[in-house]
């Protein structure tokens, strides 16, 4: 072990300045990255959203229309629907109104199902490209080479990002952009230009077109930057933002740009503010009805968002549930769905990194621990708990901390910390590829054998499950099967068995099968919502995947 140790720490020092070498090395572990994520496009079926962001994304490439949804913006579902569209796939005609009727039609009836899901989902692998490509250039321009190298590797090996980025939802689209439009803040505060202020408005304005996750969480980082900048330097205010008339210019056409960009994302269409309302009058209310205005989906959109917030979504946490979350959600999540390693290497890049700022006075290395501790904790007033996914933006933030950290105890003369790091980069290889290809319903060891009693929905049963359970069913040579399924997949299309629906409180015999979430969430509009808990009584006979439980009830507990 400790030659292995001694061999890193003489390859890290020897390749100090060979960027060619490791360029290499981080394509490499990028097209791995990709290798393992398209790896999974056959197991899992379509999980709860990737039928709904498919049918808005085919309305605007085939129709130019965006109406179904206003919540999500269309950069990534139109890289979702753009291969589908290519393969010859096209939406019902007339339109259902419906987003889940048309991409379920265009899954199961407009081709081969795996087939146009996998080139659904090919649509973001070029954003988990894209984040990895970040992460090497800015690794480099913060650390050095071997540094920005092993934050590659650890972005390529968390379990949340391969999860993301192979299934054809928005998380990995907003996580890759708005990285870009966190470098370019800080390039363009470092030195304000036409140019770089150009760049940030391409990036910003993609990231706000991806998910307006983004539109909270890029402000906020922002400021916070700027505040990380004004502590470092101990400088009055006005030096942070003297950024003269040139800056003011660059300022002025990064907003320009961002507009320009979100504009085009949705066509280049006009738009009414507000929906008439009967009893409305006056000359304001009229004119903001008027069809006029760029961007009024947008618009929508984030209304939408709000509304959703504030009327919050059924979520569960340590065996209860709630409809508002717990501002400890995020935290507990990360805690859990999180490789030790990761955070144990993230716990020392951040004790070296606080150290090194405070001794050099340098803000820029500290950027992304403060902007990962931001998102952090503007998550703890989120109403909508339902998944790791929704803060993924730390991992890559992240990654840079904990690879700061590996490579310096690496290059230390202590052989106890290059012992420990070196261990702590191969549990990660490990827990990665021992994940593989279910790292969707991943959770590192401290969840124990049944994470089901600490988070469901999103993170450990989106859905995924329903055509492995088809291939259970059908290895047990099962007739009929009652199911109580949570996901927007057909289980008729999946299983080759009579199936029919279990409904909540109806006792049943025979095999039956029923999802994590259903078992701890029935969807019925009464609480407790314990429509199966009657299943409990019950050994399972197997775990499907990691979401679905099949039983097997004999005649004599129906209890009749």
């Amino acid at each position: 072990m400790r030659r292995v140790v001694e061999r890193i720490a003489a390859i890290l020092r020897a390749s100090v300045g060979r960027t060619d070498r490791l360029y290499l090395l981080a394509v490499f572990l990028a097209a791995i990255g990709a290798l393992r994520i398209m790896g999974t496009y056959g197991v899992y079926n379509g999980t709860w959203d990737e039928p709904a962001h498919l049918a808005c994304g085919m309305e605007l490439v085939q129709l130019g229309e965006y109406t179904y949804e206003p919540q999500h913006p269309p950069l990534a579902r139109i890289a979702v629907a753009l291969g589908p569209y290519l393969d010859g796939i096209r939406g019902f005609s007339p339109k259902p109104r419906s987003m889940w009727v048309e991409g379920q039609y265009m899954l199961y009836f407009g081709g081969s199902y795996f087939r146009t899901l996998s080139l659904a989902r090919m649509g973001v692998l070029p954003f988990f490209l894209l984040g990895a490509g970040l992460i090497w250039w800015w690794g480099r321009r913060l650390f050095d080479g071997p540094t920005a190298l092993v934050a590659v590797l650890l972005y390529t090996l968390t379990p949340a990002v391969l999860a993301h980025a192979g299934v054809a939802t928005t998380d990995m689209a907003v996580t890759a952009t708005m990285l870009a439009a966190l470098i370019a803040w800080v390039a363009w505060l470092e030195k304000p230009s036409l140019d770089r202020g150009a760049l940030l408005g391409v990036a910003a304005g993609l990231a706000l077109m991806t998910k307006f996750s983004a539109v909270v969480f890029l402000p906020v980082c922002g400021v916070a930057i700027l505040g990380l900048r004004w502590l470092v330097e101990r400088r009055a205010w006005g030096h942070v933002l003297g950024i003269g008339r040139i800056g003011w210019w660059s300022l002025g056409v990064a907003l320009l740009v961002g507009f320009v960009v979100c504009w085009a994302a949705y066509g280049f269409s006009l738009g009414p503010l507000v929906t008439p309302r009967a009893g409305e009058s006056g000359a304001l209310a009229g004119i903001a009805t008027l069809p006029i205005f760029p961007l009024s989906e947008m618009v929508h959109g984030i209304r939408a968002v709000v509304e959703h917030n504030a009327a919050g979504h059924p979520s569960y946490l340590f065996g209860r549930l709630s409809q508002w979350g717990w501002w400890y959600y995020f935290p507990i999540a990360f805690a859990f769905k999180t490789p030790i390693a990761f955070l144990a290497l993230t716990g020392i890049g951040v004790v070296l990194l606080v150290k090194r700022t405070l001794k050099e006075r340098d803000w820029v290395v500290a950027v992304p621990p403060v902007c990962a501790a931001v998102v952090l904790l503007v998550s703890l007033t989120a109403n909508i708990n339902i998944g790791i996914r929704h803060i993924l933006i730390v991992y890559p933030l992240l990654a840079f901390v904990a690879a700061y950290g590996a490579v310096s105890w690496l290059r230390s003369g202590h052989t106890v910390r290059r012992l420990a790091v070196t261990g702590l980069l191969l549990w990660s290889i490990e827990a990665s590829v021992a994940a593989h290809p279910d790292y969707l319903p991943y959770f590192n060891e401290l969840a124990g054998s049944r994470p089901e009693r600490i988070i469901i929905s999103g993170d450990l049963d989106w859905g995924q499950d329903l055509h492995r359970l088809g291939a259970a069913v059908a290895v047990r040579e099962v007739d009929e099967v009652a199911v109580a399924y949570f996901g927007s997949a057909i289980p008729a299309m999946h299983i080759a068995a009579r199936v029919r629906t279990l409904e909540a409180h109806q006792r049943a015999t025979g095999w039956i099968a029923v999802s994590m979430w259903r078992l701890a969430y029935d969807d019925t509009e009464v609480p407790p919502h314990d429509g199966y808990a009657w299943l409990r009584e019950f050994q399972p006979e197997a775990r499907v995947g990691r979401s679905i439980l099949l039983y097997h009830v004999p005649d004599s507990a129906s209890g009749r």
